[in-house]
C-alpha cells in the first residue's frame, strides 16, 4: 500500500538496523529474552488498544451527521454551535489516538532500541532507585512523552517518531486552545491555527507504515518463538 512512498522507505530504512540487530541475536542472551517478553507483552496490549481506536475512529460516524446538518443549516447561532461541536470532537479524537495507538508504538520503539544496546534512562523522583535502566514497559510509565520521542530521534528515528505531535498533544491536554464561529482551531502552540483533520491523517499515515514495516520484517517470529516457550 505504502511501498514506493518516499516516507515508508524512510522509515523502512530507520527501523531496519534495529530490527535486524534483534532478529540475529544471540537467543540465549538476557537481553534478546527480555525483549521477546516484551514484544509478547506489546502484541496483546496492542491489540486491545486497536479496538479501542474503532471505538475512537467511530466519532467519526456523529461528526458527518453534524457537518450534514451544518450545511442546510440556516440559522447562524445554530451552526456555529455544531461548528463548534465538531471541532472539538477533532480535537479529543486526536487525543485518544496519541494516548492509545501513539503510546503503545512509542513504548515498543523504545524497548526495540534498548534491546540493542541503546541504554534509556528513567528518572523517578519518588521511588528508589531514581534512576533506572529501562528495560520493560513498567519502567516507561515513568516517562514524558517528550523523553520518549526525544529518545527516538537522538538514536536515528526522526521519521518513524514523526507521528505524533507532542505540541497539539500538550495544547489539547491542557485545553489551551480556541475554536472560533466558523469552526477554526487554534492553540497555544498554533495561534494561526492547526488542520487537526490533517494531524489525524498523518498520524494515521505513519502508523500504518510503521506496523507494515514490522509486519514485512519478519520480527513478529520473536513473538511465535515466546508462545512456544
Amino acid at each position: 500500500m505504502f511501498k514506493g512512498d518516499p516516507l515508508y522507505d524512510e522509515i523502512k530504512s530507520e527501523l531496519a538496523p534495529f530490527i535486524t540487530g534483534v532478529i540475529i541475536a544471540d537467543k540465549t542472551t538476557r537481553t534478546y529474552n527480555q525483549f521477546r517478553k516484551n514484544f509478547r507483552e506489546w502484541n496483546q496490549r496492542f491489540h486491545k488498544t486497536l479496538e479501542l481506536s474503532e471505538t475512537v475512529e467511530s466519532m467519526q460516524q456523529p461528526q458527518t451527521y453534524l457537518m450534514r446538518q451544518i450545511s442546510a443549516c440556516e440559522d447562524s447561532t445554530d451552526k456555529a454551535e455544531k461548528l463548534t461541536i465538531v471541532a472539538v470532537m477533532n480535537l479529543f479524537r486526536y487525543l485518544a489516538l496519541v494516548e492509545s495507538i501513539g503510546v503503545s508504538i512509542l513504548d515498543m520503539l523504545v524497548l526495540l532500541l534498548v534491546a540493542n544496546g541503546h541504554d534509556f534512562h528513567v528518572e523517578r523522583a519518588y521511588d528508589l532507585p531514581h534512576i533506572v535502566h529501562a528495560t520493560d514497559f513498567r519502567d516507561l510509565d515513568n516517562c514524558t512523552l517528550a523523553d520518549k520521542i526525544a529518545y527516538l530521534k537522538r538514536n536515528g528515528l526522526k521519521k518513524t517518531s514523526s507521528f505524533i505531535n507532542r505540541k497539539l498533544r500538550n495544547d489539547i491536554a491542557h485545553i489551551d486552545f480556541h475554536i472560533s464561529k466558523e469552526g477554526k482551531t487554534s492553540t497555544k502552540s498554533y495561534s494561526r491555527g492547526v488542520n487537526t483533520n490533517q494531524e489525524i491523517n498523518m498520524f494515521n499515515r505513519v502508523f500504518m507504515m510503521i506496523t507494515l514495516v514490522l509486519s514485512d520484517s519478519g520480527i513478529y517470529k520473536v513473538y511465535s518463538e515466546s508462545q512456544k516457550n
